[in-house]
């Protein structure tokens, strides 16, 4: 072991250069082609848990919906990610002493965003964890308590949903009454593979809630490629203060 810990310090320069090059590799295979491997198989397996006991069919959607994450664990966020979380914070936050939840972050780019704003308090759930702060969990089965959220973010998550009355029912379990929902979706565009709904707009989007929507703070559509969204996809952002206590659930 103090063998192993003299080479690795006495080559760690070394060992930053070879293991850029093809030819560092073991049986032919790149160490970064081994270390990718290993480190899907890794988050793979902890899927394969939440699905335990499903039927087929979920099973396969959680698969799909891995597969989707784990093919876009390099990217950089996109300037999407973070015109909604901005205008959060500008039309008056919470205490900052509440507690956050991001569905679907992936990495911890939402969660950092949230703490630099002055929240402590925050946690993300996605099916790939790609740092510290983000849970695996599945946002239709959610482990938390009820009543834990002050503050529900989803960015391009509930198009996503297997059920989306079903995650919204795990939301509004797991939101405290008078939590802050802020939502964007993409819209108007073809369902297909892991993009399986299309919610229309805005008004798609309230009707997911119901009458447990309480007070609407701000609505935005934009088209593909506008300044206030850079994707290829037209987008629908709302943020609305949700109630809980009332019969009827979703629209």
């Amino acid at each position: 072991m103090a063998l192993l810990r003299s080479c690795a310090a006495g080559t760690s320069s070394q060992w930053a250069l070879e293991r850029k090059s093809p030819l560092f590799a073991i049986g032919g295979i790149s160490v970064e082609r081994v270390r990718n491997l290993f480190d899907r198989l890794r988050h793979g397996f902890r899927v394969r848990r939440l699905a335990a006991n499903s039927d087929p069919s979920y099973r396969e959607y959680l698969s799909v919906q891995f597969e989707r994450t784990y093919s876009k664990r390099n990217q950089v966020p996109a300037r999407r990610s973070t015109v909604l979380m901005d205008r959060l914070c500008e039309l008056g936050t919470p205490n900052l002493d509440g507690a956050v939840l991001c569905i679907g972050p992936r990495d911890t780019f939402e969660i950092e965003s949230f703490k630099r704003v002055g929240f402590r308090k925050v946690l993300g759930i996605d099916l790939l964890s790609q740092g510290p702060g983000v849970l695996i969990m599945d946002m239709h089965r959610m482990t938390f308590p009820d009543d834990s959220f002050d503050v529900v973010y989803a960015s391009h998550s509930l198009e996503h949903s297997y059920d989306p009355a079903r995650v919204v029912g795990e939301i509004l379990r797991v939101a405290k009454e008078g939590a802050i929902l802020a939502v964007e979706v993409p819209i108007k565009f073809t369902p297909q593979g892991a993009d399986r709904f299309d919610f229309g707009g805005v008004d798609g989007v309230h009707k997911l809630f119901g009458a447990h929507l309480d007070r609407i703070v701000w609505t935005d559509e934009q088209p593909p490629g506008s300044p206030m969204n850079g994707s290829g996809t037209a987008v629908a952002r709302t943020i609305f203060v949700i109630r809980k206590g009332v019969a009827g659930g979703q629209g």
